[in-house]
């Protein structure tokens, strides 16, 4: 996510103007999708019916219905990326069916693995015939995904659990309209090509993050984190940005070389125990050039946490696995590899007056 200065001040309105309101989970549009996306896996007051069953096939409530698991697919992309797919269905009281699909797509993680064995977030995304009344998505830090081990060889089933409790920003007390919950497990033949898989770190060096930066050198000197105050999540740290000069303030506008990744990665928020966790999004800046900010195209990354604190000031520690492949062929400044830790100063967003 960029966050611009039109941006900045958006929010920071929508602060002010609720100080004597009950805050609200935030919604982000875009001019070209009209996508309401959760911010926080929240449980809607005044609910009357109890949320699918943890140990039982996957199923999922969905603007007040309840959706079956019927079909499900598991393949690797071309990146080498592992694609889940759960499509379920709804029938309703006249004999119409209607359909749900909520797709992942997870990295490898350390050592190339697919982070088996532990519970993580992952971004789902969702789509609906009849179309949904929210085009809706889910961001990496209000999923719980855990998966059973397993090989990388024809024939494999991909086993394991998928779980989401959250609501659109449109969502009334007490109503179950615009929310969105799943729970239960699922069993998934692997198809298509295996990949032969790349050569990837298992562990992360404590020396500040270094590596290759569009085909130079980079050593990180300083880092920022972003943490948003008062929408519905009261210390919800946005991204991570590690410069490569020393003592870069808050939200300066200077342009300057660095690296900025998604850190809204483990299941309800940062945890700091030091588990690895997908890193579903990263930007390069540059200093100089007609490119300012690049999307990567990952391949691998991946963050542990040590340390988060929220207020302005505090510090948020961890390490860091960045790789990326280039958009087109021939280009590189859009290729990184990095790893290494960040010491993150903390810079508010909003008004930290607001809390939930």
């Amino acid at each position: 996510m960029r966050t611009t200065p039109i941006l900045l001040a958006t929010l920071l309105l929508a602060a002010a103007c609720q100080t004597d309101k009950a805050p609200v989970p935030a919604a982000r549009t875009t001019a070209s999708s009209t996508s309401i996306v959760a911010t926080v896996p929240t449980i809607a007051s005044g609910a009357a019916k109890p949320g699918p069953p943890k140990s039982a096939p996957w199923s999922a409530d969905v603007e007040g219905r309840r959706f079956t698991l019927k079909k499900s697919r598991a393949k690797f992309n071309y990146r080498g990326d592992l694609s889940i797919s759960l499509e379920a269905e709804h029938t309703t009281a006249d004999g119409k069916t209607r359909t749900i699909d909520v797709g992942a797509t997870l990295l490898p993680g350390p050592g190339g693995s697919f982070y088996a064995g532990r519970t993580i977030g992952v971004a789902l995304g969702f789509s609906g015939e009849p179309k949904l009344k929210d085009s809706f998505s889910l961001r990496s830090g209000a999923t719980r995904l855990s998966l059973q081990p397993f090989a990388l060889k024809a024939g494999t089933r991909i086993r394991g659990t998928l779980e989401f409790d959250a609501r659109s920003s449109r969502i009334q007390a007490g109503t179950t309209k615009y929310r969105y919950r799943a729970a239960g497990t699922f069993d998934i033949p692997l198809e298509g090509k295996i990949p032969s898989g790349g050569k990837y770190p298992s562990k992360l060096s404590n020396k500040w993050v270094q590596g290759t930066v569009a085909g130079k050198p980079f050593i990180g000197k300083s880092a920022t984190a972003l943490v948003f105050h008062g929408f519905g999540n009261d210390k919800e740290v946005k991204e991570i940005t590690v410069w490569e000069e020393a003592d870069v303030p808050c939200l300066s506008k200077k342009r300057r070389r660095g690296i900025e990744f998604d850190s809204r990665v483990s299941p309800g928020g940062l945890r700091a125990n030091g588990d690895p966790h997908p890193v579903p999004y990263a930007d390069v800046h540059h200093a100089e050039g007609k490119v300012q900010e690049a999307s990567l195209q990952l391949v691998n990354a991946w963050i542990e946490i040590d340390r988060v604190g929220a207020r302005a000031g505090d510090r948020i520690v961890g390490r860091v696995y960045l790789k990326s492949r280039p958009f087109e062929e021939g280009k590189n400044d859009d290729v990184v590899e990095v790893s290494g830790r960040f010491d993150a100063k903390v810079c508010v967003v909003g008004n930290p007056g607001i809390r939930r």
